[in-house]
């Protein structure tokens, strides 16, 4: 057989097994309807060892059905989610970077208020601060929210780190919300603003920071207001995609969500 020939019975075997997948996606669907009405957990740990057991000795089948269930949870963690996942926390803790990641595997929308902002009145952050002053900027930051909470869930919220300051934000948002406070160490922050985000030419758009102490400063008396306000906390200098997968596996062990 030349080239192809082997090429053309690839082709034939990955449409094969994209019917099969497509399939497969069809029953997950089905499952998730049958645990959301018997209020079971989306993540059923047990089998999913169970199945991975058989393939332990072959790396790439191990590899190839773990993404598989990975996607089918993330279905049924659509279907089940009649939240929205609201993301607080200091800024550089990751918030727009996991929300996106959130967006992709759930494939539901992402809304970032700082963005949202920016956009509805064509201005940048300090732009708006220095027009409107905090107050303004706030006020404009509240209307954001508000749109995205009126909205049908679910969909992901990435919040500015001064989201806490405003009660009825909050409230607003644990209305039909979970709420997943980002709290990455302030030595980690301070460190990627200071050197990896100068390195990549990151503009710096943080109108409250005028010196450097001023960022541990708002850590600590914004802390409490995190930890209030949070139905839970990712704690740890960690990499954005695990924040997401420990954000994912959180929705997953709870049942009516």
């Amino acid at each position: 057989m030349n080239i192809h020939e082997l090429r053309a019975d690839i082709d034939k075997i990955d449409n094969e097994m994209l019917a099969l997948f497509q399939a497969r996606m069809e029953l997950s669907k089905k499952v998730a309807a049958y645990k959301i009405a018997h209020g079971s957990v989306i993540l059923d740990a047990k089998r999913e060892r169970q199945i991975i057991g058989k393939y332990d000795e072959d790396a790439y089948f191990k590899r190839f059905i773990q993404e598989i269930m990975e996607i089918s949870r993330c279905i049924q963690t659509k279907i089940a989610l009649n939240n929205n996942i609201v993301l607080i926390g200091m800024m550089g803790s990751g918030k727009t970077s996991v929300g996106r990641i959130l967006s992709d595997l759930l494939d539901i929308e992402c809304v970032d208020t700082d963005k949202a902002v920016e956009k509805a009145q064509k201005l940048s952050i300090p732009s708006i601060f220095s027009r409107y002053g905090e107050k303004g900027f706030r006020s404009l930051e509240s209307a954001q929210i508000a749109s995205a909470v009126a909205k049908k869930p679910p969909r992901v919220i990435s919040t500015g780190g001064g989201v806490i300051l405003n009660e009825k934000n909050m409230l607003l948002l644990r209305s039909n919300g979970l709420v997943f406070f980002l709290n990455r160490p302030i030595e980690a922050i301070q460190y990627d603003l200071e050197n990896v985000f100068s390195k990549r030419k990151f503009r710096l758009k943080r109108p409250l920071l005028a010196k450097k102490n001023d960022l541990i400063r708002i850590y600590q008396e914004r802390l409490p207001l995190y930890k209030k306000y949070a139905d839970y906390e990712i704690k740890g200098n960690f990499r954005s995609i695990d924040a997401a997968q420990r954000i994912l596996k959180e929705l997953q062990l709870r049942g009516k969500l």
